[in-house]
């Protein structure tokens, strides 16, 4: 042993001294037996705050460090793996979120997209407003894609993938388009006709008295009650589209024929009308029912 460290007790700070000039001659560093197992204060707070881009300071306790040359590069090598590894990490968050930007991307390119683009497109023609949201995964879009799940309405247009009772046929073509987006489209026009809500419901635009309601969303969905009572929602509904479907219909009639159909209605509720007089008749006075039906012939020939 060097000179001043005998066989007398130097208490704790001198054996402290000691170790360290032993430490030095063996050419190690022995700073752990008095730090304990994560080294001095200021060195472990130096390691945990290299750690801390990882969210961890498990990694950083694996060394004893100290202020010597040998931690301080120890505690330089840990801290740049730790930064090597946060820069992994957020690679890795950014190529998974171009993935999921490049599903999303997809999803807007398939057949049930184009289907739903096509529709807006009609819907979005002619409006007054510069920017409209049509993206296929804004809300706009979302109600059609839920119209579309309904499938056929009544009355169905000729399909090549479904029959007319709604079955799927069993061969259909590659390329084969549901006609139920030929459906909505019939819809969607049927709500241009008549875009606002009256005191005696849909009418032209510019009616008196009457506010527009012409989002796309009309022509798919009507107003439900919530189960609990508190409020309202807008659901997909097969009736409102078939009636919308009815108002383009009934459109593209020819006036001549419009009247005629008329006719042939009031015709069939005349007939009905009369058999129900002419029953009424035989029950109050069954002996006069010759009579009654002379009458009847009468009337319905001067008809």
């Amino acid at each position: 042993m060097g000179p001043g460290y005998g066989t007398r007790d130097v208490g704790s700070h001198g054996q402290a001294g000691f170790r360290a000039f032993e430490a030095s001659r063996d050419g190690e560093c022995r700073h752990h037996e008095r730090y304990g197992r994560h080294g001095s204060q200021s060195a472990t707070k130096a390691a945990n705050g290299a750690g801390s881009q990882m969210g961890s300071t498990s990694t950083s306790r694996r060394f004893a460090v100290c202020d010597c040359p040998e931690c301080a590069e120890k505690l330089a090598k840990a801290h740049e793996h730790l930064l090597e590894q946060a820069e992994t990490v957020n690679a890795t968050a950014k190529e998974l979120a171009r993935v999921r930007r490049d599903l999303t991307n997809l999803q807007g390119t398939g057949v049930t997209a184009m289907e739903v683009a096509k529709v807006l497109a009609v819907w979005a023609e002619g409006r007054p407003e510069k920017r409209l949201n049509l993206s296929p995964h804004g809300a706009r879009a979302r109600q059609v894609r839920l119209a579309l799940q309904l499938g056929h309405t009544n009355p169905p247009l000729p399909c090549e993938i479904h029959a007319p009772d709604g079955r799927k046929k069993p061969h259909p073509p590659k390329n084969a388009i549901c006609t139920a987006t030929d459906e909505l489209i019939e819809a969607v026009r049927g709500l241009k006709l008549v875009p606002w809500v009256g005191p005696r419901g849909r009418c032209p635009a510019g009616t008196k008295g009457a506010q527009p309601f012409d989002g796309i969303e009309y022509a798919f969905t009507v107003k439900e009650a919530m189960r609990n009572g508190n409020g309202s929602v807008r659901m997909v509904s097969e009736s409102q589209i078939e009636k919308m479907r009815g108002i383009y219909r009934r459109s593209l009639v020819a006036p001549s024929e419009r009247w005629f159909k008329l006719y042939e209605s009031v015709s069939a509720a005349a007939e009905d009308l009369l058999r129900c007089a002419v029953d009424a008749w035989h029950d109050e006075a069954p002996e006069n029912t010759g009579e009654i039906v002379d009458l009847a012939s009468h009337r319905r020939g001067a008809a």
